[in-house]
């Protein structure tokens, strides 16, 4: 399946539903058709797998780093005493050759 490369403001316009059949039959494959219809006909309330700005910058943001506690709960007891290979700031770097 081919994505089409859309200009932000044609995505913007996608996602938030603000077009007509016509206009996207236009602009977009035969396969999204019956996404879209779907899209223009479900009440806002519905559409809980709308993206919003809010979610893309949740996105973007990242997860928050795990403690040292989080990893020591993950880890089984006999690894424990390796915890500094595991922080996320020894993650990144390679061992020394």
């Amino acid at each position: 399946m081919e994505v089409p490369s859309l200009s932000e403001g044609s995505f913007h316009w996608l996602v938030e539903g603000d077009y007509t059949m016509e206009e996207a039959r236009k602009v977009l494959p035969s396969y999204f058709h019956d996404f879209l219809e779907t899209n223009l006909k479900t009440e806002p309330e519905f559409l809980c797998w709308k993206v919003v700005d809010a979610d893309i910058e949740k996105f973007l943001k990242g997860k928050p780093g795990l403690t040292c506690e989080d990893i020591l709960q993950c880890l089984p007891k006999e690894f424990r005493h390796h915890i500094e290979h595991f922080l996320l700031k020894n993650a990144e770097e390679l061992p020394p050759h």
